[in-house]
């Protein structure tokens, strides 16, 4: 009589017991197949993380301390200190000077608040005789108080030693502890004859910068 194969759960299990006492429990995992779902609460620590392959980036906020304040670098150098404020006053207007002996024309002035402030003033002169002839005439910078702060000097007539219009520039600088007026003045030392040199063109430029040093 032929034996006809016949499956049933006991050849199953048996063949299947068979299966794993041979080859044991291991199994292969595909790749990219584990994720942070299949993984346990605390199942990496820290001697499972290869050195250096965490960034503060991967860390939670306030997890990375910083360190103490280390100590204050050197005082750098210091730089140079820009303009801060500049006032101009220019005069196209001619103002005279006065033929007597020390006459004066105040073609331009300025008041300035206190602070360190460079000055540059600058004149036309003219000075015309009726006959050939020239004479000095100085410019000034100067306080209403009297300080000077700057003078320059050029001869003005017709003669050959004169020029006909003396461009007299003057540069001075000072530190004003309160506000104080700057006048731009120009003069003669003696009498003249004829009629009275006077100025135009005149400016008078005021720059205010950190500080000054008087030399």
């Amino acid at each position: 009589m032929p034996i006809r194969p016949r499956l049933s759960y006991a050849n199953v299990m048996s063949t299947l017991a068979v299966f794993l006492a041979l080859g044991g429990t291991s199994y292969a995992v595909a790749r990219n197949s584990i994720g942070t779902r299949e993984l346990k609460d605390n199942a990496v620590t820290s001697r499972k993380v290869r050195d250096g392959a965490i960034g503060r980036a991967d860390l939670a906020r306030g997890i990375v301390q910083p360190g103490p304040r280390g100590p204050r670098g050197a005082q750098g150098p210091v730089g140079p200190v820009g303009p801060s404020e500049v006032v101009q006053v220019a005069n196209e207007v001619h103002v005279p000077i006065p033929s007597q002996a020390g006459g004066q024309a105040v073609p331009a002035t300025v008041t300035l608040k206190p602070g360190a402030w460079v000055l540059e003033a600058e004149a036309s002169v003219i000075y015309q005789p009726p006959s050939p002839g020239s004479e000095w005439y100085s410019c000034l910078l100067r306080t209403a108080a009297g300080q000077t702060l700057g003078r320059g000097l050029e001869r003005v007539g017709t003669d050959a030693l004169g020029a006909l219009a003396g461009n007299i520039a003057v540069r001075g600088a000072a530190t004003f502890d309160t506000p104080t007026q700057v006048l731009f003045l120009c003069e003669h030392p003696s009498t003249i004859p004829g009629p009275p040199a006077h100025t135009e063109s005149a400016t008078l430029t005021a720059t205010h910068v950190g500080s000054v040093e008087l030399h």
